[in-house]
């Protein structure tokens, strides 16, 4: 084969790979189990991204899709800890829309990292506790969830809680001190 033969069959391998990406992405926002499952079996990259860095299983937890959904993501493998342009996480966006349902199998997921810093330095934890999402806050925390890591403000989950005028806020903060 020519030389630009090659590099027109790379560029549409390169071009189909991204386009059955974003269909995984569209069955996600979709709720298309089928079609997620059809796809993953098909060799699609999982951990496409697109554009602002979102990946498949980042929209399912966007977009509050069912547990079966998220979990067709987790069983295939995907990065659970792929971050967004943002560098946010698939577990930080189920800490800040108050999806416990998502944040516990993120959790159970063995290489998830609770700690990991968004672009401004907060955790999943932080965000939960910032959204006044205390349900996901305390699952967190008793998941390993450090409450002294400390965001780029220095602020840490343990002094957010103790500063909180919030009834449900200072709850939690009796409960964890």
């Amino acid at each position: 084969m020519k030389k630009n033969t090659l590099i027109l069959l790379g560029c549409l391998t390169s071009c189909f790979s991204v386009l059955q990406g974003s269909q995984l992405i569209r069955a996600a926002v979709y709720s298309k189990l089928e079609t997620i499952q059809v796809l993953i079996t098909s060799s699609t990259t999982i951990n496409f991204q697109d554009e602002a860095g979102c990946s498949a299983l980042m929209m399912a937890v966007i977009m509050h899709r069912p547990a079966n959904i998220l979990q067709a993501f987790i069983d295939a493998h995907a990065d659970v800890n792929l971050q967004d342009n943002h560098d946010m996480t698939a577990l930080m966006y189920a800490a800040c829309n108050g999806n416990d349902s998502n944040i516990q199998a993120l959790i159970a997921t063995p290489s998830i990292d609770l700690n990991l810093q968004d672009r401004n330095g907060d955790t999943a934890l932080m965000l939960a506790i910032q959204n006044l999402n205390m349900p996901a806050a305390l699952i967190l925390i008793a998941a390993g969830a450090d409450i002294y890591l400390q965001n780029n403000a220095g602020d840490c989950p343990a002094r957010l809680l103790m500063k909180e005028d919030k009834s449900k806020t200072k709850t939690i903060a009796r409960g964890v001190f």
